[in-house]
């Protein structure tokens, strides 16, 4: 943060204005069930800005058009919701066995990309409406390259990882004897393990483009404003 305040300060300083001239302020957005006072008490007490926390989903809108930047980092990866084909026992998405996508069908893939455009287009109209002419927009999140299986993502591997974990501890569950396994029992069963989906998704290039493509088609982004996304193979 300070080094972006930095940049800015300096770019102004470059046009005629004096150092520590412009005021900044920062909003710091998340749940309304974040600890914002452990956000406020980490901060630098001699920051050069102002901080608010403004709670609430970033899949909506937040703010009135007054933002001159706009910066995500590692948030976009988590879908507003699990998709919902993924618990529907007659869906051919269904992802019995699986806390994820990674190693599923074609079907479970696809519904997962299916969310993450929604989203994204959602996330995308939300901002339009926020920013002001000029302004940036700079995401970072995992991202996949384009021609890559998604099974050879990196992430993957620990969400299978996580799976099998918790595959091998209801089948240690069910292989005990009686006596203990009323001492076990309500710790996890295999229907808990084929309801739980991770709602995180790791998108293409290709896929952040059509996302953006088609959010700049349903919403009128303001003349000049950019918006700069790196995907980080994890």
């Amino acid at each position: 943060m300070q080094n972006i305040l930095e940049v800015v300060d300096k770019k102004y300083m470059t046009q005629g204005a004096t150092s520590g001239s412009i005021e900044f302020q920062v909003f710091f957005s998340d749940h309304a069930s974040n600890d914002f006072n452990t956000l406020f008490s980490s901060l630098p007490p001699s920051r050069k800005y102002f901080a608010a926390g403004v709670p609430g989903s970033f899949y909506g809108r937040l703010f009135p058009r007054s933002l001159h930047l706009v910066h995500s980092s590692y948030a976009l990866q988590w879908l507003s919701k699990v998709p919902e084909e993924l618990l529907d026992k007659t869906s051919p998405a269904w992802n019995k066995g699986r806390i994820s996508y990674t190693s599923s069908s074609d079907e479970v893939a696809n519904a997962y990309a299916a969310q993450f455009q929604k989203d994204m287009k959602i996330f995308l109209n939300a901002r339009a409406k926020e920013i002001v002419v000029g302004g940036m927009i700079v995401l970072i999140m995992p991202g996949l390259p384009d021609g890559v299986h998604r099974s050879e993502f990196p992430l993957g591997v620990l969400d299978d990882s996580l799976c099998s974990s918790l595959m091998d501890m209801e089948n240690a569950i069910n292989g005990v004897n009686l006596k203990c396994q009323s001492l076990l029992h309500g710790l996890i069963n295999e229907s808990q393990v084929d309801s739980f989906n991770l709602p995180v998704y790791a998108a293409t290039p290709m896929e952040i483009t059509e996302a953006e493509i088609s959010s700049a088609l349903e919403s009128s982004y303001n003349k000049g404003t950019q918006l700069i996304v790196a995907l980080k193979r994890e």
